[in-house]
């Protein structure tokens, strides 16, 4: 059975970013894992930080549920100091650890450079993690924030057709009720990237992916 290995910085990331090519992987029988390194505990702010990750969590078992996702592994980190966080020599040896005991064929995670400083600090952490875990297969990253890619060098090398998944990557996306209002201002650009490369590649609705390497 083909392994798939998701690595993302906070609950949700991973449906903005490769829930159609999630739901259509585990239509094709491959195994899926997410790990989400955050909780994402400080929004909404008004709440108190032990009931946020409660609800995050629980929303992103049963987002996962909806896509098909095998097993998701929460890491714990706080999120306004997921910077530092990464910087433990516990928590590199524990995602090495994760690599090496699932062996993935391909790994997706956020790509170095999103605008965001917590997505753009774990994509550059993945790429200390797989040299460290001698892992030669490939990873594909996707961008949040910044959806689309410019530059010759940043053209797509993996392009999947989610036509027929994009119904179940917005139903999974609608269960965080918890960010409603980020959730909200990110669809415009998550139906927008959608459609713009489905045009391109000539089909209803696309997710595409640079490849490190």
């Amino acid at each position: 059975m083909e392994r798939i290995l998701v690595f993302c910085a906070h609950p949700d990331d991973e449906i903005i970013g490769v829930g159609g090519t999630l739901a259509k992987y585990a239509q094709e029988k491959k195994k899926v894992t997410v790990v989400i390194f955050s909780s994402g505990e400080n929004f909404p702010f008004w709440l108190k930080k032990e009931h946020t990750i409660k609800e995050r969590e629980k929303e992103t078992k049963k987002a996962g549920q909806i896509l098909g996702v095998h097993e998701t592994i929460f890491l714990g980190l706080r999120d306004l100091s997921l910077k530092d966080d990464l910087n433990k020599k516990e928590v590199f040896s524990k995602v090495v650890a994760i690599i090496k005991k699932i062996k993935p064929h391909q790994i997706f995670t956020h790509y170095p450079g999103d605008v965001f400083f917590n997505h753009d600090a774990v994509g550059k952490f993945i790429l200390k993690a797989i040299k460290k875990a001698n892992y030669t297969k490939a990873i594909y990253m996707f961008k949040v924030w910044n959806p689309f890619y410019f530059g010759k060098r940043q053209n797509p090398k993996l392009i999947i057709d989610i036509s027929s998944m994009f119904v179940k990557k917005i139903k999974a996306l609608d269960v965080y009720e918890s960010q409603k209002l980020v959730i909200y201002m990110l669809y415009p650009f998550i139906f927008f990237k959608a459609v713009f490369e489905g045009i391109k590649y000539k089909t209803k609705y696309v997710e595409t992916f640079l490849r490190y390497g």
